[in-house]
């Protein structure tokens, strides 16, 4: 496996695991690939840098670039409360 494609991986665990404490069973990991399919092309673009961090850095990045993001992802993350 590549670097950027364990990385992108890495970043689509992290979305999904900020859904975690909302969530349980299955309903968990169909938000966690919900996420993955909306934020993962997002994180790799804008958020590289901060993949394996941590989820809170990688969700603060996404907060900082909300502006780039793309639709899908924006969405996602105002529909699981994370953006406003």
């Amino acid at each position: 496996m590549s670097v950027s494609r364990a990385r992108l991986l890495a970043a689509t665990f992290s979305v999904g695991i900020l859904l975690a404490a909302s969530s349980s069973g299955y309903a968990q990991d169909d938000a966690r690939a919900e996420g993955a399919k909306a934020c993962g092309p997002d994180a790799n673009r804008l958020c590289k840098h901060v993949i394996g961090q941590g989820d809170m850095i990688v969700l603060k990045c996404f907060k900082n670039r909300r502006t780039k993001l793309s639709a899908s992802c924006h969405a996602f993350l105002t529909k699981v409360g994370q953006l406003k």
